[in-house]
């Protein structure tokens, strides 16, 4: 709730704005070859593969999938999250409306963990307030997650959530016949817990481990502090996201002004003004870098992604 000085409750404590962003929660990438793409990230770097999503097969986006040179959505996570990372292929830039704002936008995704789900659509309300594009608002199926889509300066698509399927020890998703408790709306708070959500769905006769059956591609055989790997390594976080913007300024206010980051440090190199942002203790969380730097670093000259950090341990 706001406060006369345009200050907001947040969790009891006093914001700027309704949200507070917590971490980096997944993201995903637009790709020329899907298969490569799950190749590298699934085989070599030990993202599992959670969920598939072929929207051919899917009823009402039959005709969407026909736009798109690969129909599937792949799902990946590093650890019990449904999904830290996606994969779409580079034609749904002109389906979901990228392309008209910018051709090479090639993140379909930047996520923000906020902490509740009166975060999450309180967000909407500002965001509104604010004349900033808002893509959607509801809750995703595949992964559960509460959200509120919006564009940034360079129409990258940014998503602020809340909630997260888990996957545990049996390596199941939840079934597409419990998909029935996503959301295309803002949903009447509060809302029923997962755990109620379960039980739901059991009463209907919905067999609850009869989801997707999660994959690590991986074959190696490695000894990592005396655990054994099929990588000489794993992935425990993800993060920083480091991206190219068309106007380091514009996109700074954006991220600091309405989504609440902090500038941590400005760096002037080759001429070119580089900004890195926090939303925590750690010293980014992302960067921001200007489309010029792309042929100085000898980077495709047709990604908006500069580079997004892996953390291991």
């Amino acid at each position: 709730m706001a406060h006369p000085s345009n200050q907001y409750s947040v969790g009891g404590v006093s914001y700027p704005r309704p949200f507070k962003i917590r971490r980096l929660g997944h993201f995903g990438f637009n790709v020329a070859d899907i298969s490569a793409g799950i190749d590298f990230y699934g085989r070599l770097l030990g993202f599992r593969i959670t969920d598939e999503r072929d929207l051919s097969k899917i009823p009402g986006r039959e005709e969407v999938a026909k736009k798109l040179a690969d129909p599937r959505i792949v799902f990946m996570s590093n650890g019990a999250d449904h999904h830290a990372f996606l994969l779409a292929h580079k034609t749904l830039g002109a389906i979901f409306g990228d392309d008209a704002v910018s051709k090479d936008i090639t993140v379909n995704q930047i996520t923000w963990q906020v902490g509740s789900m009166d975060e999450v659509f309180h967000a909407a309300d500002y965001f509104r307030d604010r004349d900033v594009e808002i893509r959607r608002v509801g809750r995703d199926m595949p992964g559960s997650n509460w959200h509120t889509y919006i564009r940034d300066p360079d129409g990258h698509t940014v998503e602020l959530y809340y909630g997260m399927e888990q996957i545990g020890w049996n390596s199941r998703s939840k079934p597409v016949e419990m998909y029935y408790r996503g959301f295309r709306e803002a949903p009447a708070l509060p809302q029923i817990s997962e755990a109620e959500e379960i039980r739901d769905a059991l009463s209907k006769g919905i067999d609850i481990h009869s989801g997707y059956a999660v994959r690590d591609i991986g074959e190696g055989d490695h000894v990592v502090e005396g655990v054994r790997l099929k990588r000489p390594f794993k992935i425990t976080n993800i993060g920083p996201m480091s991206l190219f913007v068309a106007d380091v300024g514009a996109s700074t206010d954006f991220y600091t002004e309405v989504m609440g980051f902090t500038v941590t440090e400005t760096v002037t190199w080759r001429g070119h003004r580089c900004v890195f942002l926090r939303n925590g203790a750690e010293h980014h969380s992302l960067s921001l870098m200007p489309k010029a730097l792309r042929a100085e670093l000898g980077l495709n000259p047709d990604t908006s992604v500069a580079s997004m950090g892996m953390q291991v341990g």
